[in-house]
């Protein structure tokens, strides 16, 4: 089979390759994230926060200083024990949160498509992130000698906030077979066009990752 994963979505389609590599001829991955626990804190605690520090402000305005320590143990407990509409409430400011960081140029419409799945997308990503994914830390890398004989292109926007650009680059480094391509005009969103285009290039004219 031939995957596509972004993000998150590269987090499982690199798991599921690492575990079943007989099984995948191809992998095309967007906005690498690889979920260990220095991905995870630069985006929930200390890091994208000096980047984008009004939208950061806003995503923590109802923590008091003692839950702000620990960011994502706060949400998680919010969204997952609060009642509900306290639980809606951490929903929609998790989510705005990543929508807000997610494009190198500000997008009201990938604001609102955060907006929208505000809910699924805030209680996957805390029960999934609280719990460490469920891998042990660093895990994709160190087992991607299992990956060497899948050919895989990896699109990564340099300005990419949620995801920073070094997940991508240790990938690669790793994945020596793999060929990294920088989109020096956009951050982290399939929706941005170097993204996309560069995607829709790769099938198009990669025979080996013909759909």
């Amino acid at each position: 089979i031939n995957i596509y994963g972004g993000s998150w979505g590269s987090t499982l389609a690199l798991l599921f390759s690492e575990s079943f590599p007989e099984l995948v001829h191809s992998l095309v991955l967007r906005g690498i994230f690889l979920c260990r626990k220095k991905d995870i804190n630069w985006f929930y605690q200390r890091g994208a926060d000096s980047i984008y520090p009004e939208y950061w402000r806003e995503f923590i305005s109802d923590l008091n200083v003692e839950e702000q320590d620990d960011i994502l143990n706060t949400f998680y407990n919010k969204i997952h024990f609060g009642d509900e509409k306290l639980s809606l409430k951490f929903c929609k400011q998790w989510s705005i949160w990543e929508g807000r960081s997610s494009t190198l140029k500000p997008s009201s419409a990938v604001v609102d498509a955060f907006d929208e799945c505000s809910v699924s997308l805030a209680k996957i990503e805390t029960h999934f992130f609280y719990h460490d994914c469920f891998i042990e830390d660093n895990q994709i890398i160190k087992n991607i000698n299992s990956l060497k004989n899948i050919p895989c292109h990896i699109v990564h926007g340099r300005y990419d906030i949620v995801c920073p650009f070094d997940q991508a680059y240790d990938l690669h480094q790793a994945y020596k077979s793999s060929i990294i391509h920088e989109i020096r005009d956009a951050g982290h969103s399939l929706l941005e066009e170097g993204i996309s285009n560069k995607i829709l290039e790769i099938y198009n004219k990669d025979e080996q990752f013909a759909i």
